[in-house]
């Protein structure tokens, strides 16, 4: 269940990033507007909660009887590594904007 997850988010954060990849910039309508905050709360919020579930999932599937261990280490280490990445990239990205003041 947990490399599910890390599967879902994965799907959700592509298909939210090409999304805003091609959007036209030049037309700013409201539509564009809503598209681009769907996409963006798709990519920063349902994204990681994904992977945050997906790795409690996979710690619960370790202790559970049953349960298959390589597919919930494997959900987790995928999980976890994700979750790991995207912090690196916001504190980047704070560090980056910090800078530009």
């Amino acid at each position: 269940m947990s490399l599910w997850f890390a599967v879902a988010a994965f799907a959700v954060s592509a298909g939210s990033m090409a999304e805003l990849a091609i959007t036209p910039r030049h037309a700013e309508t409201p539509a564009w507007q809503t598209a681009n905050l769907v996409a963006l709360l798709c990519l920063f919020g349902m994204a990681p909660l994904g992977h945050l579930f997906g790795a409690g999932f996979g710690i619960l599937a370790l202790f559970r009887r049953n349960e298959r261990r390589g597919f919930a280490l494997a959900g987790l280490l995928v999980n976890g590594a994700a979750l790991v990445l995207a912090a690196g990239l916001l504190m980047l990205a704070k560090n980056a904007l910090g800078q530009a003041r």
